[in-house]
């Protein structure tokens, strides 16, 4: 678990560094992560992708609504089903996460033969494989 705590320090660091250069928060950088590009999701979905209560992420979904990066529209079958989509503006920002996010991975995988590079994902399939049978 020790090299676990200190890869998982390492990439929240790198992490940080992506949202201080986006200008988002945390929990801001996290939705706008999860939001399926060119799809509509249900709030409720999003906040289980996210691992946020519905309260907590309503107040997130806000303050991205407020700031133009978020819009909602109520479903078709269903007006009281909000559903979320990225904005213009919310497009721009995530490919600029996504830009920053391959940037840090370059210089990682820059640092890596490719033979370790395969190790090293093969290693981390396994693990999360394993984690997600339970």
């Amino acid at each position: 678990m020790t090299l676990v705590r200190r890869v998982r320090s390492f990439c929240e660091a790198k992490e940080g560094e992506i949202r201080e250069q986006a200008g988002l928060s945390e929990a801001q950088y996290a939705v706008l992560s999860a939001m399926p590009a060119g799809e509509a999701v249900v709030t409720g979905e999003l906040c289980r992708r996210v691992g946020v209560s519905p309260s907590r992420g309503g107040r997130v979904i806000d303050e991205l609504v407020r700031l133009g990066f978020l819009q909602r529209a109520a479903g078709a079958g269903d007006r009281r089903v909000l559903l979320l989509t990225l904005s213009a503006r919310g497009r721009v920002v995530r490919r600029r996460i996504e830009r920053l996010v391959c940037r840090c991975d370059d210089v990682l995988r820059g640092k890596l033969s490719a033979a370790d590079h395969a190790l090293v994902v093969g290693g981390l399939r396994t693990l999360l494989a394993t984690i997600e049978v339970g």
